[in-house]
């Protein structure tokens, strides 16, 4: 391995103070070069993350997959249940339609993900919100609130005159176990 010896950065030091305008061109153009690597590197990882197939057999393994993940999973999970063009767009400002998806008659479906734990149950508060979003913003024929939890039984009230689907996480994993990998769809 070469050490930097005091010659070499006598040099360095006198090229800089040379010509510092070149110097300063070449170090921006190296720091652009490792900026646009580093760009290059996370879009790459980012496209390899997205690509990849969520298949889960039970429900913890579903608990332990980030929002994201989870989101991805329950849109794999739509595909092989027959909903087409799932789009998977859950984000911060998604207007509760983390997934949005076409039922067999062409209808368009808004679904909403909670990956909660077992002791915190989807309540009325947010069914109010996504049936309210479901219906005003995107007009959609139907919706789907899928958890990994559970719902309250006011929610599940609610739900019966707005056309929801609910999906707990006891039919998660039925709907799982019916499916075999290969009826989930890559998205």
């Amino acid at each position: 391995m070469h050490s930097c010896s005091l010659y070499d950065r006598d040099l360095v030091t006198a090229w800089i103070n040379a010509d510092p305008t070149e110097a300063l061109t070449i170090g921006l153009f190296l720091l652009l070069v490792l900026c646009a690597y580093m760009v290059w590197r996370y879009q790459r990882r980012k496209k390899r993350i997205e690509g990849q197939r969520f298949h889960a057999k039970n429900l913890g393994e579903l608990l332990v997959l980030t929002p994201s993940e989870f989101e991805r999973a329950i849109g794999s999970l739509l595909s092989g249940l027959g909903y087409r063009d799932v789009v998977v767009s859950g984000k911060a400002g998604d207007l509760m339609a983390d997934i949005t998806c076409r039922d067999t008659q062409g209808r368009l479906v808004v679904c909403q993900c909670k990956r909660y734990g077992p002791g915190h149950s989807v309540g009325t508060p947010e069914v109010q919100a996504f049936i309210g979003m479901r219906h005003a913003h995107f007009g959609a024929a139907e919706g789907i609130f899928v958890t990994t939890s559970r719902f309250t039984n006011p929610a599940r009230a609610l739900v019966q005159k707005h056309r929801i689907t609910l999906m707990n996480g006891e039919t998660l994993t039925s709907y799982m176990g019916q499916l075999s990998p290969g009826q989930h769809r890559d998205l």
